[in-house]
């Protein structure tokens, strides 16, 4: 099998919705949302924003807890943008690699995919655990 973009996806992602925000040069308004389910940037949202929101992004893609943070909730953060006339919910999600299935970080099943080249160490719904097999 070779690897192709559209068949890989994070297993963890994240939803971005801007909750509070004020004029500003990426015209972001309340109520947009933005989604990373991939290794790419999404569509639109400001590059300062994101460049700033990184790190806590990283950090959530290696299990960090956002309540050490400051949050409330294990898998959500509110963000500030560096000029703080734009607020962010960044809501970290669980899903599968192969398919994008959104699922409970306990329903991920760790499996291996062959590729020509390589294998990775994959997390998987439960449909593509067993077509792995």
């Amino acid at each position: 099998m070779s690897s192709t973009e559209k068949d890989w996806f994070e297993s963890i992602g994240y939803e971005i919705e801007v909750i509070e925000a004020a004029p500003c040069r990426a015209f972001h308004e309340k109520g947009q949302k933005y989604q990373i389910n991939n290794y790419t940037t999404p569509n639109g949202l400001c590059m300062e924003a994101f460049h700033s929101m990184y790190p806590l992004l990283f950090s959530g893609k290696i299990e960090g807890d956002f309540t050490k943070l400051g949050s409330d909730d294990y898998n959500t953060r509110i963000f500030n943008c560096p000029s703080r006339v734009v607020k962010f919910k960044i809501k970290r999600f669980y899903q599968c690699n192969t398919c994008g299935y959104r699922v409970d970080k306990e329903e991920l099943h760790q499996a291996k995919k062959e590729y020509n080249d390589f294998v990775l160490d994959v997390n998987v719904c439960s449909t593509c655990f067993s077509n792995l097999k």
